[in-house]
């Protein structure tokens, strides 16, 4: 017979079990990546939102702090025209000492016109806003400059969105403001090319609108034809910009919302033929009926200059409507002009400052309404400085109600507490 082989007891296999091993511990190892990176992206998303809500309770907090407008404000129970400081002779102790006393009714308005309060500078603009905040109730509309269109036509903003809407949030408070803020062209470089203006033009018309409705706007200030004026050929594609973005903010999806134009005075690159072609397609045109005088010794905005600005740009046929859509700036900044050259004093630390080291004599120029004083240097330099008062602001506010046009307000961290009893 055959001997059957004796039947071995089976053994374990030490391969399966060593390629067991290798899968559970690469699987352990997996599972413990993802745990990495799913605490990383958590930690990196918390991060983000940790700083976003900083950025914005640091600007609520230091808007709360600056709402008093300067550490030396107060509020009294009288205006600075009760209070007889509206004066030709007014003296360097006198807005010293009553700069900061502001007149507690703050929701007296003044103008019953148009009135924008335009913040200006990518800082400065929060010192603006917190004076605007405290005499909301006489403006109409509020106009920081958070948005620049750069050389290559790519639309950015100096603020993140969080701090864009607490502001917006806190315009919508009563007495609710219109939030326009201003897109400047300042940095933007006009092809050579003129037949890719119309395209151009159209595209970015959509970007511009595309940042409005990002940002909750009820409209947008836009200086293209300022920004633009000394570029050549840049008027009809500035024109053509106007009518498409006015086509997407005030038509269509997003109908209702205000389009402002800033435009210059006494320039080729804006008159009366433009604002005829564009008096149906913007809802204001603010001229800047300031700068007279910017590098040589002179007052700032003469009276008589400022309303041959703004007559110059109404068409005889349409006067009337046009008036109404007229708006003319006022600024609360002044220039400091040396023998060689001068600059803007925007600054009412500076301004205060050489009040109280020079004492000067401010003496009344009448055939440009505004004050000046002259001060010697420690190179002994002579300067003279042209800066609004309240004269000067008085005088300017009485004739802009008195042409019937709405009024702008530029350089406002310039000005001083008690200039915004005049509003």
């Amino acid at each position: 017979s055959l001997a059957l082989p004796t039947p071995t007891p089976p053994t374990r296999c030490e391969g399966s079990m060593a390629t067991r091993v290798p899968h559970t511990a690469r699987t352990a190892r997996g599972q413990a990546s993802r745990k990495a990176r799913w605490r990383t992206a958590r930690g990196g998303a918390a991060a983000i939102l940790c700083i976003a809500l900083a950025r914005g309770c640091w600007l609520a907090a230091g808007l709360l702090s600056e709402f008093r407008g300067s550490p030396a404000a107060v509020a009294v129970n009288s205006s600075v025209v009760a209070r007889d400081l509206v004066t030709r002779r007014t003296t360097a102790a006198t807005i010293v000492e009553q700069h900061g006393r502001y007149f507690r009714n703050t929701n007296l308005k003044m103008t019953a016109t148009t009135a924008i309060a335009i913040l200006a500078g990518s800082v400065s603009w929060r010192e603006s806003f917190a004076l605007v905040s405290r005499n909301r109730a006489k403006f109409t509309h509020v106009a920081p400059a958070w948005f620049v269109v750069s050389a290559n036509g790519r639309v950015t903003s100096s603020e993140w969105w969080p701090v864009r809407a607490l502001v917006a949030f806190s315009l919508r408070l009563p007495p609710a403001r219109l939030f326009t803020p201003l897109v400047s062209f300042k940095d933007f470089d006009l092809p050579a090319d003129n037949s890719t203006h119309p395209e151009l033009a159209a595209r970015l018309a959509v970007s511009v609108a595309g940042s409005c409705g990002s940002s909750s706007c009820d409209g947008l200030l836009v200086d293209i034809h300022l920004a633009l004026r000394r570029q050549a050929d840049a008027r009809p594609f500035a024109n053509a910009f106007v009518r498409a973005l006015s086509a997407r903010l005030r038509g269509g999806r997003a109908g209702g919302r205000q389009l402002l134009l800033l435009v210059p005075a006494y320039s080729d690159a804006f008159g009366v033929a433009d604002v005829r072609e564009l008096l149906e397609h913007v809802d204001a045109f603010i001229v800047q009926t300031f700068g007279f005088s910017s590098k040589v010794p002179g007052p700032s905005a003469p009276l008589p200059w400022m309303q041959h600005a703004l007559t110059g740009l109404l068409p005889a046929e349409s006067a009337s409507v046009s008036g109404q859509k007229l708006v003319a700036m006022v600024r609360l900044g002044g220039n400091d002009f040396r023998a060689s050259g001068g600059g803007p004093l925007c600054n009412r630390t500076r301004y205060l400052e050489l009040l109280r080291l020079h004492s000067p004599r401010l003496d009344w120029y009448a055939e440009a309404s505004e004050h000046v004083f002259a001060y010697t240097d420690q190179r002994n330099a002579s300067h003279s400085v042209y800066h609004p008062t309240l004269k000067s602001l008085h005088d300017r506010l009485t004739a802009i109600r008195s042409w019937g046009v709405g009024v702008a307000v530029d350089e406002i961290h310039c000005g001083l507490d008690y200039m915004f009893d005049l509003l």
